[in-house]
């Protein structure tokens, strides 16, 4: 009997044991559930992060949206199924987080409300961060910092405060506020402890503070880049730009020591032929031009077929260029495409190409129309005077005009009015004049914006005023040889021919462009504008901004019309940006394609679009729409730049400053 009890005892207890083993697997199945599913989430979270970062400062690419749709759908399964597990609130998090990288900031905004007022204080925090961010983007940019700095006060932990501040460094950045955001992102990457987000903020840093040319301020944060950085390209092109920071600062013993050491490093050999340019380029600040094209020389048998050798080819067309050696020049810049398609200066070698072609067309055409051989002008000297030479010495203006500019009427030995002098039809002569006169500014434009000669530029200018003063091209070249002039220093004779212009032909748009700069011209509606215009000696960027406002205000109005033409003009004979000169002629002609500017500028326009051969119509129709301000991310600087020069960058002296990018443009004359 006593058995029968103890095995029904035992029976009952095996079946104790089962119950709650079977139990357990069921609580633990359960548990297992929810946690898969808010594990699918998160990792479908880092492939949308991943793939967003990879393509930072682009459009968010399909596969990150549809990661960041498969967190959402994941979420909210583990919100429904399982509402009192621990993974609601992490759940919630990630749903308003890959809301607002998609783009849908007010759904981001009500679940970032919900985590703040059911989450603890560190969901609370969280919250309020990305409720910050989500007024940023949607363009509550002030409100966005006020939080942010709110925030940064409640704060502890130094990698959330390191996060806040990133995210006011890219506000900054957005509102052009760069010395600001460049303090916070050294704030930043003094609070965070992690390695690998170190060298991200100071490679950040590093190239924000080089473009602002910040030199110190770059170098410190070039040699923490090396510090943290694992990444080798990183650490090269590192190197390379403390290389150039010397040699931007001037310190040439610096930084050839420091190529020295480089080029004796094997660890350095992918960026040894980018050292030798550097070397090329202290010899030029330097003045061994001698010493710098040999160099080159060696550079581009040394480096054949690279982006080395390719930069090597243009630096020395822009060398034989500057020495008027024009057939040797395209042989240069024709072979820069042949040595790398990959590289940066293919456009602007196009261009130079584009240039010497018209500039050699010009002055073939010149010689058959005159009649006698045409040559390259001679130099100035400082004074202005045509040095000794026996090519084209020019006759002086006319009599009436002489005296204001305080030029000799000394007669040339070259007078290229002599031609056809017996021609009975009066219109057929104008006609051939006005061809002689369209040669020679197309050559003295070439001379003066593209290939840095102004002193070639004034003789041919001076020919037209002089001998041909009843041409369509006079009151042009009157307004550009006094713009010249005042470039050389020379205000007495600029503000003479300004005189001229303004005396005898005050109906011109020439007079409409110096009545308004001096401020004869007043008006209610003119108030605007002469604001824009008297910014202008103080601040160039202001003014242009001013310019701009007018347009977001109302693009059809006459007095957008004559503040498009003011940037058009402006950029075109002032800044000598062929690119934004001729998208702002595109939009006269599409906005106010009847109005005095777009026909005065048309001209203008089709001989830029056929020299540029580009199209604007998509930055137009940008423009058309609003005024906004140039927004920049922090994760879209490009991780390859140690081929990229500057626009400051000074060293080359037989290139204009800005030309390593675009040619200083402004306009040929090409029939």
């Amino acid at each position: 009997m006593d058995e029968k009890i103890k095995y029904s005892l035992k029976i009952k207890q095996i079946k104790y044991y089962l119950v709650f083993f079977f139990t357990g697997i069921i609580i633990f199945c359960s548990g297992c559930a929810y946690f898969n599913t808010f594990y699918n989430a998160r990792r479908y979270f880092e492939e949308g992060e991943k793939a967003r970062l990879e393509n930072i400062g682009g459009s968010l690419p399909s596969s990150a949206k549809n990661a960041y749709k498969s967190v959402i759908d994941k979420s909210i399964l583990t919100l429904n199924k399982y509402p009192q597990s621990k993974y609601v609130l992490p759940a919630m998090l990630l749903i308003g987080k890959s809301r607002y990288h998609l783009g849908e900031y007010t759904q981001a905004e009500n679940m970032f409300r919900q985590l703040e007022q059911e989450g603890a204080a560190e969901y609370q925090q969280e919250s309020q961060y990305w409720l910050a961010l989500t007024k940023w983007k949607s363009g509550k940019l002030q409100p966005a910092l006020d939080d942010l700095h709110t925030l940064y006060d409640q704060i502890n932990d130094n990698q959330f405060l390191a996060k806040i501040h990133l995210s006011v460094a890219e506000i900054y950045l957005e509102i052009e506020k760069t010395d600001q955001a460049l303090a916070s992102l050294e704030k930043a990457a003094d609070l965070t402890k992690d390695r690998s987000e170190k060298d991200q903020i100071y490679y950040r840093l590093s190239t924000l503070a080089f473009d602002q040319q910040e030199y110190d301020r770059a170098l410190f944060a070039y040699r923490n880049v090396i510090k943290y950085t694992m990444v080798k390209k990183r650490k090269e092109e590192a190197n390379l730009q403390i290389v150039r920071v010397y040699r931007l600062k001037e310190d040439f013993k610096q930084a050839s020591k420091k190529i020295k050491d480089l080029l004796a490093d094997g660890d350095f050999e992918t960026v040894h032929g980018d050292l030798e340019l550097e070397l090329v380029k202290i010899f030029l600040d330097q003045g061994e031009e001698g010493m710098a094209k040999t160099r080159l020389e060696t550079i581009t048998n040394d480096y054949k077929k690279t982006e080395v050798s390719a930069e090597a080819f243009y630096l020395l067309g822009e060398n034989t260029l500057n020495n008027r050696e024009f057939e040797e020049a395209l042989t240069h810049f024709e072979q820069v495409s042949t040595e790398s398609r990959k590289s940066e200066f293919i456009k602007i070698s196009k261009r130079r190409i584009k240039e010497i072609n018209a500039y050699q067309s010009a002055r073939n055409e010149l010689s058959e129309l005159t009649g006698e051989k045409t040559v390259v002008p001679p130099l100035l000297d400082e004074s202005g005077i045509e040095k000794t030479t026996k090519v084209d010495s020019l006759r002086s203006f006319s009599k009436h005009n002489l005296a204001k500019i305080g030029l000799s009427d000394e007669a040339g030995e070259f007078d290229s009015t002599n031609v056809d002098s017996n021609e009975a039809n009066s219109q057929s002569l104008l006609l051939k004049q006005n061809q002689i006169a369209e040669k020679l500014y197309s050559l003295g434009e070439l001379d003066a914006f593209h290939f840095d000669r102004s002193d070639s530029a004034i003789v041919h200018l001076q020919n037209i005023i002089e001998n041909y003063p009843d041409t369509d091209l006079y009151l042009k070249s009157l307004f550009t040889l006094s713009f010249l002039f005042f470039e050389r220093g020379d205000t007495t004779k600029g503000e003479n021919l300004e005189d001229i212009l303004l005396e005898q032909f005050p109906e011109s748009e020439f007079s409409l462009v110096i009545r308004k700069r001096k401020g004869l011209e007043e008006g209610a509606q003119d108030n605007f504008l002469r604001d824009a215009e008297q910014l202008w000696d103080q601040d160039q960027e202001a003014s242009l901004h001013e310019y701009k406002s007018i347009i977001a205000a109302d693009s059809t109005s006459a007095l957008a019309a004559r503040a498009v033409y003011f940037l058009a003009h402006r950029y075109d004979y002032y800044i000598h940006n062929a690119d934004s000169a001729l998208k702002y002629y595109e939009m006269i002609q599409h906005l106010h394609p009847e109005s005095e500017q777009a026909s005065a500028s048309k001209s203008r326009y089709s001989t830029l679009k056929y020299l540029l051969g580009e199209d604007s119509d998509e930055e137009i129709k940008i423009e058309k729409q609003s005024y906004v301000p140039k927004q920049f991310s922090l994760d879209s600087i490009s991780l390859d730049i140690y081929r990229s020069i500057s626009r400051r960058d000074t060293a080359l002296k037989f290139v204009k400053q800005d030309s390593l990018t675009l040619p200083i443009d402004t306009s040929v004359i090409v029939p």
